[in-house]
């Protein structure tokens, strides 16, 4: 597994629809404190990027990780629907999982990443993400809103398995 966390400008996240669901969490942020939970409404205000989104709940002791809502483009790229399950149990993806979600708990803030893994139906799946902390006292992280987005993966027969990658960035915001 290789994981790297590096620093990144909002302009370097390559997908519009990351880019967005970054703008829509950062108009609910303020200068000093984390967006809570109750500040959104994507049914309402984004519902086009909606099926981007997941909404994963955190416990800090000890740490755990349970999606309370996942959107159906999510689905999609994961190859199953982990609404109500907890990020638990060993095995690749699930420490996979962890890492990612836990990047922005370890940076205090939004991260960005790369991604590849394997689905349960046994396809290699390449993915961009976002991870954006809520706070419901708007200091400690309780919530992520998590956005997600394919990348096509052009895979042969021929080729060898991948190797699970990581590539995450701390996401440098511009001040309020």
């Amino acid at each position: 597994m290789v994981v790297r966390v590096r620093i990144c400008e909002v302009a370097d996240i390559d997908s519009s629809i990351l880019r967005e669901v970054l703008a829509y969490w950062t108009t609910k942020r303020t200068e000093h404190h984390l967006p809570a939970r109750s500040r959104f409404d994507p049914l309402v205000e984004v519902p086009r990027l909606v099926p981007h989104l997941m909404l994963v709940e955190y416990h800090s002791t000890p740490p755990r990780f349970r999606f309370r809502l996942v959107g159906t483009l999510v689905v999609d790229c994961m190859g199953e629907d982990r609404t109500g399950t907890w990020v638990e149990g060993g095995g690749q993806t699930n420490d996979q999982i962890a890492r990612l979600l836990s990047s922005s708990i370890e940076q205090n803030g939004p991260t960005y990443g790369h991604a590849s893994f394997q689905t349960p139906s046994g396809l290699w799946v390449k993915s961009r993400w976002v991870n954006l902390p809520l706070a419901s006292d708007g200091v400690v992280i309780d919530r992520l809103l998590v956005a997600m987005v394919q990348v096509p993966c052009q895979v042969s027969l021929s080729m060898s398995v991948p190797k699970s990658e990581q590539d995450i960035w701390s996401i440098l915001l511009p001040p309020l």
